[in-house]
């Protein structure tokens, strides 16, 4: 993205953003890797933020990183503190999928450079990519960050350029249920019991149903926040993310407010609607889990909704029964 490019999404954003009240504005910068760009593009870009939001609002960026790369220049930039204020660290310790273009493994790189973060106490959490293969490591990998004392995420692959390759890595729903209940157990036997996601929000969800706090639902029309912005700036929801057929817009060339109310956004809100009719209207946890995965299901998490059943509703009813067992529910 031109530096031009993204002054004018700064500005198509802060409109919709000052209506709305928004106290702060985070940006996650990522995909390929954002390593590999100089720092003087970042420190151009906080510039052009303290200009365009500078004063209105609290405006956060963090950065998501194979850390495959970590230059000097990089490091010294991050040490300023001046940018990034959080930095994600994408690697399965167990997975051996970091590769270069010879499909050498990189692995021992990204240690090398995850140890100079910790060492120089740089803030850092990292994602954990389950696919068929490492989910069997799911456990392990938790013992890594737990032992680490990192905050992490398990991310299950759906995504991919082709469907050779969700046929080679992609989960299946039994697979996905079973390494999030494991992973349940993990925590629950954890000294350091770091942050990892989803487990802590799904724990979230189970303490919900046992105080019988008040029940609160995913609306679709508002509760929205999280968008994908494409080098050439389409914008997407999660759901949709990359279909030409559900772009919200543009948001290099129009209002953030205009691409919110497009015809394909009302009818990603009318499926979504019809999603949570059918997956969540009967389920005993509605309300207490508000139903958001659910409502932001990819295409291929829906057609794992629809040949199965919700694995949010499997892993609440596992934290249930163990927060029971160990008498935590008390």
């Amino acid at each position: 993205m031109s530096l031009d490019q993204i002054r004018r999404m700064f500005i198509n954003i802060l409109g919709h953003a000052r209506s709305h009240a928004y106290s702060f504005i985070r940006f996650i910068w990522h995909g390929g890797e954002p390593f590999l760009i100089r720092p003087n593009y970042y420190r151009d870009i906080a510039r052009i933020q303290q200009e365009i939001f500078g004063g209105r609002m609290d405006v956060v960026n963090t950065v998501q990183t194979n850390l495959t790369v970590l230059t000097p220049d990089m490091l010294a930039f991050i040490e300023e503190e001046k940018f990034f204020e959080g930095i994600g660290v994408s690697f399965d310790p167990f997975g051996g999928d970091r590769v270069d273009k010879a499909g050498r493994s990189k692995d021992h790189v990204v240690i090398k450079n995850l140890q100079t973060l910790i060492d120089r106490k740089i803030p850092c959490g990292a994602i954990t990519v389950l696919t068929c293969d490492t989910r069997k490591s799911a456990v392990d990998s938790f013992g890594v960050y737990d032992y680490l004392n990192i905050s992490h995420r398990f991310l299950p692959f759906y995504m991919s350029a082709d469907a050779a390759q969700a046929a080679a890595h992609s989960l299946t729903f039994d697979e996905m249920t079973s390494a999030y209940c494991d992973l349940v157990d993990a925590w629950l036997q954890s000294k350091n019991a770091p942050s990892v996601q989803p487990i802590d929000e799904y724990f979230a969800f189970a303490r919900r149903v046992l105080r019988r706090t008040p029940k609160y639902h995913f609306d679709p029309c508002t509760d929205e926040f999280v968008f994908i912005v494409d080098v050439n700036g389409d914008i997407w929801g999660v759901m949709g993310a990359y279909d030409p057929d559900l772009r919200y817009g543009n948001i290099f060339e129009e209002r953030m407010e205009i691409a919110l109310q497009s015809e394909n956004r009302r009818t990603q809100i009318k499926s979504i609607e019809r999603r949570l009719r059918t997956h969540c209207s009967d389920c005993e946890y509605y309300g207490y889990c508000p139903g958001k995965y659910i409502a932001t299901a990819t295409k291929e998490e829906r057609r794992v909704l629809d040949e199965n059943s919700c694995v949010v509703r499997e892993v609440i009813t596992h934290a249930l029964y163990r927060l029971n067992e160990t008498q935590l529910a008390s």
